[in-house]
């Protein structure tokens, strides 16, 4: 079985990263979250690591994110 992709949201954003992108980044975007530019400038990517490497390293900003803003955000994993 493949491993879920792992993404960081709002509490309050009603509409699924995954499943309705659009939708989420508008609603993201309207709120003034801007939540995928934070994660991008958080995440430290190289263009030499593994996808895994990548997704550990994404996963890991957004814990850092969480542990910042925990009020705000959380971690959602794709269906």
């Amino acid at each position: 079985m493949p491993k879920k992709e792992v993404f960081i949201t709002t509490f309050d954003n009603p509409y699924n990263y995954f499943t309705q992108f659009k939708q989420w980044l508008d609603y993201d975007r309207l709120m003034g979250y801007y939540t995928l530019e934070y994660l991008g400038r958080v995440v430290r990517l190289a263009p030499d690591l593994s996808d895994e490497q990548e997704q550990r390293e994404i996963e890991s900003a957004i814990d850092s994110i969480i542990l910042w803003n925990g009020d705000m955000y959380k971690k959602i994993y794709s269906p």
